[in-house]
């Protein structure tokens, strides 16, 4: 059973990074909480990048290059040697 709360805070968590990273990249000023949300720690941090950009990049990169549809997936492949 998944616990509710945890559940809505981790998608808030995730929301707050998610902005955090767009607008740093975009050099804007960021909240206390979105300030807290991007500080990485090998503790807070799994992903640097959000999850939904990175599934934009590699279909983007699978679309764009076809050679790479012939994996299994680039992410997988990528996975399989860096993670």
């Amino acid at each position: 059973m998944v616990n509710k709360k945890n559940s809505e805070d981790d998608k808030e968590t995730r929301n707050l990074f998610r902005n955090a990273f767009l607008k740093n990249l975009l050099g804007e000023e960021l909240t206390e909480a979105e300030k807290r949300a991007y500080t990485h720690t090998t503790q807070n941090s799994g992903e640097v990048i959000p999850k939904e950009l990175q599934d934009k990049i590699y279909t983007n990169m699978e679309e764009q290059h076809p050679l790479l549809k012939r994996r299994t997936s680039v992410k997988n492949w990528y996975c399989n040697i860096n993670c």
